[in-house]
């Protein structure tokens, strides 16, 4: 020891340290198993949460995530607005595939969909989601259809 410095131990107990790193852990855990990410969907072998058909179309596909971070994912917007209505209240994200740009999701809320029999999708429902109506626009320029709001799809979707 150095002259004129007094040596200072400071007394820790040693659960002090169990607890603070069992708690660090148990919060790492916590935040992982919550999670509410959006998930790649793997076509050709992931399968729809509604129809239970395989997800094949890269441009089609769509997912919800639950405000208890569970993932759900559709092989088409119809699958995703038949879930909605069941469970709407659980939904904390809810995402489309942009018919644009395939495997590129975008907020299934702020979407504009075109409904047009000349552009089918997996289930029927001929309904293709855009990011922008300009988008949509271009296609209905050259197809027969109707242009919706997610507001509008989901009130079709109640039907």
């Amino acid at each position: 020891m150095r002259s004129g410095m007094s040596e200072v131990h400071e007394f820790q107990h040693p659960m002090t340290k169990i607890t603070s790193q069992t708690i660090l852990l148990l919060s790492l855990v916590f935040l992982l198993g919550c999670s509410r990410t959006i998930e790649p969907i793997s076509y050709g072998q992931d399968d729809c949460h509604w129809c239970q058909m395989r997800i094949m179309d890269p441009k089609f596909g769509s997912e919800v995530v639950t405000k208890k971070g569970r993932t759900y994912k559709f092989d088409s917007a119809e699958c995703l607005l038949h879930y909605w209505h069941d469970t709407e209240d659980e939904v904390d994200q809810a995402v489309v595939t942009d018919f644009e740009r395939p495997q590129k999701f975008i907020d299934a809320r702020e979407a504009c969909y075109l409904v047009s029999e000349e552009m089918p999708s997996p289930m029927g429902g001929f309904l293709n989601a855009f990011s922008h109506s300009d988008l949509a626009l271009v296609h209905l320029e050259t197809k027969a259809g109707k242009l919706y709001t997610w507001e509008e799809i989901l009130s079709e979707y109640k039907k």
